[in-house]
């Protein structure tokens, strides 16, 4: 008997392999796409809660920012003073947070963003 195989066999087993090897990459490739879509989706939602959130906080803080201003400027008597006042504290805080906006801001978010790029599926 003869163990050898034929060319034609070994033909079929090349094949084979190719077949099953472009199928793999298909799979593979459509796993990753299917990944960026999810993580993308993730990311945009929670983005857009956050931007919700701060919209909402914007309007709250607005109101009571002349709500304050108001008061001062009656407890002062001169409303444009009480106005004045609440700009000045405001620019107090933008020159705080610009002073240490890479550790309050750039580094928290890049953090973030990262997390929520990189996490791996618990289910």
């Amino acid at each position: 008997m003869d163990d050898t195989k034929s060319p034609t066999d070994f033909k079929v087993a090349i094949e084979r392999i190719i077949h099953h090897t472009k199928e793999y990459i298909e799979t593979r490739y459509q796993l990753i796409v299917f990944n960026i879509h999810d993580k993308s989706a993730e990311l945009i939602s929670s983005m857009t809660s956050v931007l919700v959130i701060t919209v909402l906080a914007l309007f709250i803080l607005l109101f009571s920012s002349i709500g304050v201003s108001w008061y001062i400027g009656e407890v002062i008597g001169h409303k444009s003073v009480g106005f004045f006042c609440v700009a000045a504290f405001y620019l107090l805080i933008l020159i705080i947070v610009y002073k240490f906006r890479e550790t309050w801001i750039k580094i928290p978010v890049s953090n973030y963003l990262v997390k929520k790029l990189a996490a791996d599926e618990k289910d």
